[in-house]
């Protein structure tokens, strides 16, 4: 979802999703059974829907290991920021 949400900040108008999930995938593609595939489902629409087309498929997770190194250590990164600008907040 981030990811995504991210991709609106540029001019463009498709987007490809490759992800190491076959879960993530299926829930993407096909309507879900829980109330938590629904609701990611729902959310990640939300933002692919702004695509004028859009793809995801998945990858092999050992293929795509220096990806995921690179989205957790944004992932913290990101975090790290928010609660140092949280702390001085007046």
């Amino acid at each position: 979802i981030t990811g995504v949400r991210a991709a609106l900040d540029y001019d463009e108008s498709a987007i490809l999703c490759h992800v190491d999930h076959q879960s993530l995938v299926t829930a993407v593609r096909h309507v879900c059974r829980d109330d938590y595939e629904s609701y990611f489902r729902h959310a990640l629409m939300s933002f692919l829907g702004r695509f004028d087309e859009w793809r995801i498929s998945r990858v092999n997770r050992g293929r795509n290991e220096a990806a995921h190194t690179q989205a957790r250590a944004g992932l913290k990164a990101s975090q790290e920021y928010l609660d140092t600008e949280a702390m001085e907040a007046p």
